[in-house]
């Protein structure tokens, strides 16, 4: 890489966490509470009583998310004895990527 490309990926770096900075993480957080809440980010103030597994569902759709953002569930052959089915539930990989950005 020159250095007249590395000096245009640092400045454009440097303006995008700028950017990142003003917005916040507050359009996330709302996204989240939207979505129901998220117990790792509120503590011992969530309270799954109320959860609905459907409505959040539905929700992530609404906001135009897989129905597999988190997880991941499918059922496959036991290999072990084909005759049988086994239900897999895996964290998806989409989890880990944020929604738009690949």
């Amino acid at each position: 890489m020159d250095g007249k490309t590395f000096t245009h990926s640092a400045t454009y770096f440097i303006t995008s966490l700028a950017e990142i900075e003003k917005v916040s993480n507050t359009p996330l957080q709302e996204l989240l509470k939207d979505l129901g809440g998220w117990p790792v980010l509120e503590g011992d103030s969530w309270s799954g009583d109320n959860f609905n597994w459907l409505d959040t569902l539905i929700a992530f759709r609404k906001y135009g998310f897989s129905h597999d953002l988190f997880m991941d569930l499918s059922v496959t052959p036991d290999f072990r004895n084909n005759t049988r089915h086994v239900i897999d539930v895996c964290v998806s990989l989409k989890a880990i990527r944020f929604h738009g950005i690949n």
